[in-house]
């Protein structure tokens, strides 16, 4: 329970970036740039916290949580929403090029090539962790 109570910093640094996007006059990118962060930030936040209160006070929802057969359920569905995602990047990322939208079509299909990079690193992280 200790270590939870880290998360509530993340409300602190949501609030610190909310009075930044409100208080100083920055320009468009870097106000977008800040918002996007406030965002990331304020969800993952509120996430982790309801989550790890829903563990400590309903014993179902923390034994369902651990359930092997719900873990196996959601791997599997992660896989399979994982390549549905990769696929539409590149739908899109051909429809950026046919529009001639290169610097996109470039990010996208970076986004691509990437994935598969960080799932390995990912894998091996875990594989050593358990």
């Amino acid at each position: 329970m200790k270590n939870n109570k880290k998360w509530y910093l993340g409300y602190l640094i949501s609030l610190v970036l909310l009075i930044v996007i409100f208080t100083l006059d920055l320009n468009r990118s870097t106000q977008t740039a800040v918002t996007i962060l406030f965002s990331f930030v304020l969800a993952i936040t509120h996430v982790n916290v309801i989550h790890n209160k829903m563990i400590a006070k309903d014993k179902e929802y923390n034994i369902l949580s651990k359930d092997e057969r719900n873990e196996m359920i959601r791997d599997k569905v992660n896989a399979m929403n994982s390549v549905v995602l990769i696929s539409f990047i590149g739908i899109i990322t051909v429809v950026f090029i046919v529009y001639e939208w290169y610097i996109p079509a470039i990010i996208a299909g970076s986004m691509i090539v990437i994935d598969p990079i960080i799932m390995i690193f990912i894998s091996r992280f875990y594989e050593k962790r358990y």
